[in-house]
């Protein structure tokens, strides 16, 4: 029979415990604290136990394996160190992860269960921002060591007493010199032999290096000749020099001279004068850059002779070029047809495009003009070329700017329709509205006809809302914009999107809950939204896939926008809308935002989406941009611009519906309108005489004007418009308040309006709050 413990040993094995458990939440606590992240994995591949920066990276764990949750497979990665931990080996490796495109250092250990079983213990520390420094660092380092190693002109470097401290390989060519040879050498060391182009010493303390280190300035283009130990001569430099500083001294801590070996190019000069007989006329006075070429072979030439303007241009120094192929310059020089080779024969002179190569074989467009002549018996062509780039540039340009032509042509055409529809639209929609207000105001409120007619007025503003749309599409109107915080605006209008999709379509979000303000209307950002998202629906309709929306905050730089030249620099609220359909072709990527055009079958749409985000956005000062390519979906990407306001307009108080007693003469020539429009006023309390005619209503207030206190006209009508009757009745009496209504116009404006005496200018359809305050404000400030 088993023992029962002793008092003493429950009680010891209770301080054990105790300990135990001290023990774990102390290192619970620990692993929660440390700023890298940490996981345990069994050998199972279950996690067992993740620290919050993992599942703040990552997200919660929902019971996946740790191939499932870091990778998003379905099976062990193949790539997995697991079973070297499980087996007892510690390892560290380098991790990248695509999901959230970060590199980490992963320490793993393996860690012996209470059961004898062993788990994996890891350590995520995240290294992207290393490894992008590393990555920048390196290369700079390469490109600037490159640069400085291939460089055909000579570098030294000296520090402040003078003394080399490094030089580059072309310095020690030039010079002759090694750099041990160099190294601690100052510019007044006498083994250096420097004298001027007229043979007499070069001081050393008036070496460029030396000047420039004296007083902190550059020194230019000094000619100087160098005793060259190896060649026993003379080699002849162009030098500049470049004094250095740390920052906050004014005195240099270095200086950098750069120069050229200028022996050849002084050599030819001497031969450039013994033949300046037949030189000086072509070489000294063209623009141009020439090349003298000697065919040697069949379909071989050889250069001869050239201008500098030809070494310049092509990134060579005179020596380098002279001797060799013309292919060092171009691969295909002279596209000599049987024509052109019988017109050059003839002693005429033939003209072509060529694509000429540097020394650093970058290309550039030139156009050749070449001439057989005879030196000495020998035949040789002289080929006197100019570059086109810009020719070619200014074509190309003209050709982006006559496209940009033609689509602005086609957007004024649909604007100009748009704006003539919507000014019918806007007549029939005030007839409804007003009538339907009237009859609501006749009806008890909790009534199923008040119900129902409150239901066609919220259609008929809807209705409203989108003539303005399609007003400000045509530039004829602007839509009420305020500020606005959009996330509240984008979280309610995916509320109501989500039900209208199918289930087979997964919608994610990442909406940041508060950015910057923007100047907008909420009903155009309905309208973006939801027709970007009925795009992606469209284009996952048959196979389902993910909806991704998001809401953040960048700031664009001006190199950022370089393919924006209409908007500004700043701070945008950026509205991402991204599917993973069957992405659009590249061909149909340049019409997408024109008016009508569309890919989708009769019935699924108008073709008029895209074109009213397009004029949304860009009527906000914004841009939107596309990403899509064929099978791997499609990304939207609107800009808008903030604004800077701290706050939103306080929402005003509610106010009764002001009434009055004044005689009004209100003109229209929709008959419906004036019927409605006088019935309107009428029950607010005034007495309203309505005329259909300009010319009668004109009469009818020169007859007696004394009896108006106010005159309500549309600016549309046969005969006269309003604003000409505004003007013959000011002349009339100049203290009548006019008020201007339009539901659009291309010939008036409210600041227009205003200037001929006008004391309001509405917009149609009014509702009767919007009337009866308009005619109070008139009055009362009259």
């Amino acid at each position: 029979m088993k023992k029962k413990p002793t008092y003493e040993e429950l009680e010891q094995r209770l301080k054990e415990l105790e300990q135990t458990t001290f023990e774990h939440n102390r290192l619970m606590s620990i692993l929660n604290a440390i700023p890298d992240g940490v996981y345990i994995v069994s050998q199972q591949n279950d996690i067992e136990y993740i620290n919050p920066v993992i599942e703040q990276e990552f997200g919660p764990v929902d019971k996946r394996k740790c191939y499932e949750y870091f990778h998003g497979r379905t099976e062990v990665c193949p790539w997995c160190k697991n079973a070297e931990v499980h087996a007892g080996k510690s390892v560290n490796w380098e991790w990248h992860s695509k999901r959230n495109n970060r590199y980490y250092e992963l320490f793993d250990t393996p860690i012996t269960n209470t059961d004898g079983s062993i788990s994996k213990f890891e350590i995520f520390h995240d290294i992207t921002d290393l490894k992008r420094t590393e990555k920048k660092l390196r290369e700079s380092e390469n490109k600037h060591r490159t640069l400085y190693e291939s460089m055909v002109q000579g570098v030294v470097y000296q520090d402040r007493t003078g003394s080399i401290i490094s030089a580059n390989p072309a310095a020690e060519r030039i010079l002759g010199l090694t750099f041990d040879q160099m190294v601690g050498r100052t510019s007044v060391d006498p083994r250096w032999k420097t004298i001027h182009e007229d043979s007499s010493d070069f001081p050393g303390d008036t070496h460029p290096a030396m000047v420039s280190l004296k007083t902190g300035k550059r020194v230019n283009n000094v000619i100087m000749g160098v005793f060259n130990p190896q060649d026993k001569n003379y080699t002849w430099i162009n030098t500049n020099s470049f004094p250095r500083f740390n920052t906050g001294e004014n005195e240099p801590y270095q200086v950098y001279t750069t120069f050229e070996d200028i022996t050849d190019r002084k050599n030819a000069e001497k031969r450039l004068r013994q033949n300046e007989k037949w030189l000086k006329g072509f070489f000294e006075h063209i623009a141009d850059y020439v090349l003298v070429l000697e065919p040697v072979e069949k379909n071989k030439l050889i250069i001869v002779d050239c201008n500098e303007a030809a070494c310049k241009k092509h990134g060579y120094l005179r020596n380098e070029i002279l001797g060799k192929p013309i292919t060092i310059l171009d691969d295909n020089p002279l596209p000599l047809d049987e024509k052109r080779v019988e017109r050059l024969m003839a002693g005429k002179t033939v003209t072509f495009e060529v694509i000429h190569k540097k020394k650093d074989n970058s290309t550039f467009p030139a156009e050749a003009t070449v001439k057989l002549f005879e030196i000495d018996g020998r035949l040789n062509f002289i080929s006197i070329e100019r570059d086109i780039s810009e020719r070619k540039q200014v074509e190309k340009e003209k050709e982006g700017l006559e496209n940009r032509l033609i689509q602005a042509q086609k957007m004024e055409a649909i604007g100009t329709l748009a704006g003539g529809i919507a000014h019918d639209f806007n007549n029939i929609l005030a007839a409804m509205l007003g009538y339907a207000e009237m009859a609501r105001d006749d009806i008890p409120p909790e009534t199923t006809v008040a119900k129902d007619l409150d239901k066609v007025l919220e259609g008929g503003n809807r209705a409203k809302d989108l003539v303005q749309q399609i007003l400000a599409f045509s530039r004829q109107n602007e839509m009420e914009c305020n500020p606005l915080q959009p996330a509240s605006v984008v979280k309610e209008i995916l509320k109501m999107l989500r039900p209208s999709l199918p289930t087979t379509i997964e919608i994610n979000q990442d909406i940041t809950s508060v950015t910057s303000l923007i100047l907008a209307d909420p009903t155009q950002i309905h309208q973006i939204l939801m027709n970007l998202c009925t795009n992606a629906f469209h284009a996952m309709e048959e196979t389902g896939g993910k909806l991704d929306i998001s809401l953040k905050e960048v700031t664009l730089s001006s190199e950022d926008l370089v393919n924006e030249p209409d908007v500004e620099a700043g701070a945008f609220v950026q509205l991402s809308i991204s599917d993973s359909g069957s992405g659009i072709p590249p061909d149909i990527k340049k019409k997408i935002f024109d008016p009508y055009f569309t890919t989708k079958e009769t019935g699924k749409g108008t073709g008029m989406g895209l074109a009213i985000v397009h004029g949304i956005v860009k009527s906000y000062r914004g841009f939107i941009s596309l990403y899509s390519e064929p099978q791997e979906g499609t990304a939207f990407h609107v800009f808008l611009p903030v604004i800077e306001q701290e706050h939103l307009p306080e929402i005003e108080d509610v106010k009764p519906i002001p009434v009055g007693w004044d005689r009004i003469l209100f003109i229209d020539d929709e008959e419906i309108l004036a019927e409605m429009g006088k019935s309107m006023l009428e029950r607010l309390g005034y007495h309203v005489t309505v005329r259909n005619n300009s010319i009668e209503a004109l009469e009818t207030f020169q007859n007696q004007p004394d009896q108006f206190d106010l005159v309500i006209t549309d600016q549309t009508m046969p005969g006269m418009t309003g604003a000409d009757i505004a003007r013959r009745m000011i002349q009339i009496k100049p203290d009548i308040p006019i008020i201007l209504c339009t539901g659009y116009s291309s010939v008036i404006s409210e600041e227009k309006a205003k200037s001929i005496g006008i004391k309001e200018f509405a917009l149609k359809p009014l509702s009767k709050k919007v009337i009866a305050a308009l005619i109070r404000k008139v009055l009362d400030s009259s």
